[in-house]
């Protein structure tokens, strides 16, 4: 009896062994074959931990409820003794920035601050409850830290900008510098922004028009509550990203130069004309202003103020046109454009020839 009982017993696990690989399918190869998409899953993230070097405490698998994939985060402190609770900046990077890329990049004000800079890829979604929820009191309680909303600064670039730019309303209660770099071209989404934000941006001409004209619609107003500059590449960190956020002193414009892409325009080649002002602060740091209201005398040109762009109107004739205006820090400006017209050049200069 016993030995048929065994005997059965071999012939059921030989037919599992043998026939398992069938039923053993992923559940992507399931989904695949029921034609259905698979729901994101979070990375494992493992435990938490901390390695502690000179001067910077590193976290990997930094518990986190709100993303994929676990930051790698580095806690860079300032040297010396600290007799008050110092600021706090957070770099959000594709990159790792330890505390020796951090010394080179901000030579002169290093010290100052408690720099925690974040790795993290451009998918997350859900980075601004991460930064509130998890991230600042993490450190808040952690370390000798300000828990001021004006003692706190973002620094992120590229997609993490546009994502941050929709919530800046939502985390100026925590945070309210925020440094915002763009190195390529891409419609903004709508902005919701209030008064007390802090603002320093960095991005092609559409961007830094797009956003001033957002933000100036919400209220806010050019060198008290932002600005920005216009550069093709986006610099993330530079000692003047700090400095221009807690310097509001020296914004103080000192000298104003209308740039303008095209000095002439030719109504035979609809050309649009990029124009912008640059300007250079008290202290030293360079600015770009796109102007949101001014005269053109006589009304031969559209401005288009989300672009940064004059636009030739239809019927235009050819001769010179002048803008001026005032910017909303109170200083005058002015700048002159001449319309030519190549396509009929040729029929007036046979035309002045024959008068001779």
């Amino acid at each position: 009896m016993k030995n048929n009982i065994n005997k059965k017993l071999l012939v059921f696990l030989t037919f599992i062994f043998c026939f398992y690989p069938a039923f053993a399918e992923t559940g992507q190869q399931l989904l695949n074959k029921i034609g259905r998409t698979p729901v994101k899953q979070a990375k494992p993230k493992g435990e938490m931990r901390i390695f502690v070097k000179e001067g910077e405490e590193v976290i990997t698998n930094f518990e986190t409820a709100y993303l994929t994939a676990s930051p790698k985060i580095h806690i860079i402190l300032p040297d010396g003794t600290w007799q008050e609770r110092v600021p706090s900046v957070y770099i959000i990077s594709p990159e790792e920035i330890d505390r020796e890329k951090l010394k080179e990049k901000f030579p002169t004000n290093y010290n100052n601050y408690l720099f925690v800079t974040v790795r993290s890829d451009g998918e997350e979604t859900n980075f601004t409850p991460f930064l509130t929820h998890e991230l600042l009191p993490y450190i808040e309680v952690n370390y000798f830290v300000s828990s001021n909303a004006t003692d706190r600064t973002l620094i992120v670039k590229n997609s993490f900008a546009i994502n941050y730019l929709t919530n800046l309303e939502e985390i100026s209660e925590y945070l309210q510098n925020v440094v915002l770099g763009f190195d390529y071209s891409s419609p903004l989404p709508e902005i919701k922004a209030q008064k007390g934000l802090n603002l320093l941006a960095y991005g092609p001409l559409e961007e830094m028009a797009s956003l001033h004209a957002s933000l100036a619609k919400n209220g806010l107003v050019y060198l008290q509550d932002f600005a920005y500059n216009i550069a093709e590449k986006a610099p993330l960190v530079t000692p003047e990203n700090l400095d221009f956020l807690f310097n509001k002193e020296g914004r103080k414009i000192i000298k104003m130069t209308p740039y303008q892409q095209f000095k002439t325009l030719d109504l035979s080649k609809d050309i649009n004309s990029a124009f912008w002002l640059n300007l250079t602060a008290k202290n030293g740091y360079n600015l770009a202003y796109v102007p949101q209201n001014f005269r053109i005398a006589p009304p031969l040109l559209n401005w288009d103020k989300e672009q940064g762009v004059f636009e030739i109107i239809s019927g235009a004739a050819a001769g010179k046109v002048k803008v001026s205006g005032k910017t909303e820090f109170g200083k005058n400006f002015k700048a002159q454009f001449t319309l030519i017209d190549s396509a009929n050049q040729p029929q007036k200069a046979a035309k002045n020839g024959k008068n001779k």
